[in-house]
């Protein structure tokens, strides 16, 4: 899994979070707006990665689909992605079923040191059936974050993407993850970098990180986007890293792994679950 384990990164939190639960409090209803369609991917600029990369360039109104996902269990990052106006996606090791445990930020630096940002709290947690734990290379690592309030107008949800990835495919990855394999870097900002598929199924997909493009440690959850007609879609889930021979000095310069969500079972599941949790 995608979860960092570095004493820099606990005090970190650790700080942050207490300036967090002070300021604590339940979000009023904001409805999602109908701004702005997805951004293509041409128009994002090319980024030696998540892993050392670049962070958005934003301007205020423009429309946003990632958020970030603090676990008050054990505090580790993850990312996650908005899929319904109360509804986001995540990696199932990123929480717990215990909606308590869950924070969520919609700032794109919430760990900066002088951000005023606002956890809101998770109303309930559905945790896929299939999962297995995110180092089963056939778990079907995910789990849905429901809301009590719709997200803030600042976020809008992506669609999810009926085409399979296939090998070659060029997608759009972001997450809150670090931006080096150094132990003092940045985490908690969102980065986004593009990448190539080198390995796909229909259960998951993978892309080789050996360049410096890639996944690491707070990632974990957040999502891949392919583009299709000029627009971005959800295509996968980041679940985890890993070496080929188990020997390299950096897990995240080796292999990033994806869940794929484009499969009419995990469509369904969505589906059914968002459903099932309205009624």
């Amino acid at each position: 899994m995608l979860m960092n384990t570095h004493m820099m990164m606990e005090t970190m939190v650790t700080k942050k979070l207490t300036l967090f639960l002070l300021a604590f409090s339940f979000c009023t209803q904001i409805g999602c707006t109908g701004k702005a369609a997805p951004k293509k991917m041409s128009q994002i600029e090319d980024s030696v990665g998540i892993l050392g990369g670049k962070s958005f360039e934003r301007k205020e109104s423009d429309i946003r689909h990632e958020v970030m996902i603090l676990n008050l269990k054990n505090s580790n990052v993850c990312s996650a992605t908005v899929i319904a106006k109360s509804v986001i996606l995540t990696a199932a090791h990123c929480v717990t079923e215990d909606a308590k445990d869950t924070l969520i930020f919609f700032d794109d630096k919430p760990l900066d040191e002088n951000s005023t940002a606002e956890g809101f709290p998770a109303q309930s947690v559905e945790i896929h059936p299939d999962y297995l734990g995110s180092a089963n290379i056939q778990s079907t690592d995910l789990a849905l974050i429901f809301m009590a309030e719709d997200v803030p107008e600042t976020h809008q949800a992506i669609g999810v993407s009926h085409d399979s990835v296939q090998l070659d495919d060029q997608i759009l990855i972001t997450g809150y993850g670090r931006t080096s394999d150094e132990e003092d870097t940045i985490i908690g900002h969102l980065y986004h970098a593009k990448g190539v598929v080198t390995v796909a199924s229909s259960f998951f997909f993978s892309m080789d990180q050996t360049s410096g493009v890639g996944i690491c440690d707070g990632d974990s959850g957040g999502p891949a986007y392919a583009e299709k007609d000029g627009k971005l879609f959800l295509v996968g889930v980041a679940k985890m890293v890993y070496s080929q021979d188990g020997e390299s000095q950096s897990a995240c310069a080796e292999t990033g792994q994806f869940t794929a969500i484009t499969s009419p079972e995990v469509r369904d599941w969505i589906s059914k679950t968002i459903i099932e949790k309205r009624n």
